[in-house]
């Protein structure tokens, strides 16, 4: 509730809280979203990363990846993020970087 509706630090309290409950790839997903609204884009991927290692079937997770790749100018690690994207959902496809 509080990252949509744009208050950013009260989500991350809420999200670091929920994320000392549990492992959960939401949380980690909603803080790579939290952290990319941030411009923190290595903290960003960090979270990417963690949501992927429990769910690897993500498109959106690995299509967000692919933006916090790119706002770090890695153009070869936002390329394969977006195309594991593309991969799992074809709604993807018309996107480029």
């Amino acid at each position: 509730i509080f990252l949509k509706s744009g208050m950013l630090d009260k989500a991350e309290e809420a999200l670091k809280k929920a994320e000392s409950l549990e492992a959960h790839e939401m949380i980690y997903f909603n803080l790579g979203v939290l952290y990319g609204k941030f411009k923190k884009f290595e903290l960003s991927i960090d979270y990417f990363k963690k949501a992927l290692s429990l769910n690897l079937k993500n498109a959106d997770t690995y299509f967000n990846l692919a933006i916090s790749y790119t706002n770090l100018n890695n153009q070869e690690e936002a390329e394969k993020a977006l195309e594991k994207a593309k991969y799992l959902n074809s709604g993807y496809e018309k996107f480029t970087l």
